[in-house]
């Protein structure tokens, strides 16, 4: 499949308009978060401290032994900036929980247990994703249509926000090929009339979904280098 093909045939409209959207949309959140403002109303940096951060000084947290109130504050900035994409529950969910992990030592958590647990109350959304907008909509994302491993790719840059070591793109192509293989089996299923459970046709629902959004960044990419 060549270039142009890509570009005439892989796309749907309606993907390319959600890539741009996304593009449109991580922009303004970016530009708000930069300014210090609300993204929306009761979030941004702001909520963060409010309902994390003052939160937890109001529960004892001090800074650890050693840390100067200059640097405690500049890492207080840092966490505000990566959550402010947080709701308000969330950021007070994150709080108690981060308060019972404690096991009643005042000390503040460090920054990889507190992004890593707000990463299970509220993921963080995929338009500030930097990663994955860059990778995909790079020269990357084409040649991932045509290996045939872009939902993969996809996936992985989701999870781990940065490009796939060499070793670990061989999982990922394996893992293309096996997920090739199960989507080849419910469309046999369904050319021989047999009935696909409800598991199969969540999983392909959910393939299906990725791979839009997943070609909505490529094309989002490429419009993007055309227009430069």
């Amino acid at each position: 499949m060549t270039g142009q093909d890509l570009t005439e045939h892989s796309f749907p409209e309606r993907g390319a308009k959600r890539g741009m959207a996304d593009g449109a949309k991580a922009e303004k959140m970016e530009d708000a978060m930069t300014e210090g403002a609300e993204t929306d109303e009761g979030h941004g940096r702001r909520a963060v401290r409010e309902h994390l951060i003052s939160r937890l000084e109001q529960a004892g947290f001090v800074r650890k032994r050693g840390v100067t109130l200059e640097a405690h504050e500049a890492r207080m900035t840092v966490i505000a900036e990566k959550l402010s994409y947080m709701d308000p529950d969330k950021l007070a969910a994150l709080a108690d929980e981060l308060i019972d992990l404690s096991g009643g030592k005042a000390d503040w958590p460090s920054e990889v247990l507190i992004m890593h647990r707000a990463q299970v109350w509220q993921p963080r959304p995929l338009a500030l994703n930097r990663a994955l907008v860059s990778w995909l909509g790079s020269v990357e994302g084409p040649r991932a249509v045509l290996r045939g491993d872009l939902v993969e790719v996809y996936r992985f840059l989701r999870k781990y926000p940065r490009p796939p070591f060499e070793y670990e793109q061989r999982g990922i192509t394996q893992e293309a090929e096996d997920n090739a293989r199960g989507l080849r089996i419910l469309a046999d299923k369904r050319d021989r009339g047999a009935s696909l459970t409800d598991a199969e046709l969540r999983w392909e629902a959910a393939y299906l979904r990725d791979k839009v959004d997943a070609l909505a960044l490529v094309e989002a990419g490429q419009s993007k280098r055309g227009a430069a």
